[in-house]
């Protein structure tokens, strides 16, 4: 098999991966913003300096839709680069953490 060929086929496979991994961390923000609340509701409290901040303005939500564009416009402008999946699927992954820990928060002093 020849490297174009190649190109060829890993081309709609990395876009896809691409926009699926935006969705995922699109979803993972919403999740973030519902159990942060949520636990906040039940007397919690936001141990993040930077959100707390945001939670006391009422931006939080405005800001992670703002994060979650600013992501998907900086991934459909990097068409063609692996290492952008790569960047992508670590996001994820931070966002799955913390949406898992306040969960884990919420099972616990719900």
């Amino acid at each position: 098999m020849r490297v174009a060929e190649l190109q060829i086929w890993e081309e709609p496979r990395e876009l896809w991966l691409r926009s699926m991994l935006v969705v995922a961390i699109l979803l993972l923000n919403v999740f973030d913003v519902l159990t942060t609340e949520t636990m906040l509701a039940r007397g919690g409290t936001e141990m993040n300096p930077l959100s707390a901040w945001l939670i006391h303005n009422e931006i939080l939500p405005h800001t992670k839709l703002s994060v979650c564009a600013f992501i998907a416009v900086a991934a459909a402008a990097a068409a063609g680069r692996r290492r952008v999946s790569n960047l992508l699927m670590m996001v994820a992954s931070f966002y799955l953490v913390v949406v898992a820990g306040n969960s884990v928060q919420l099972l616990i002093h719900g």
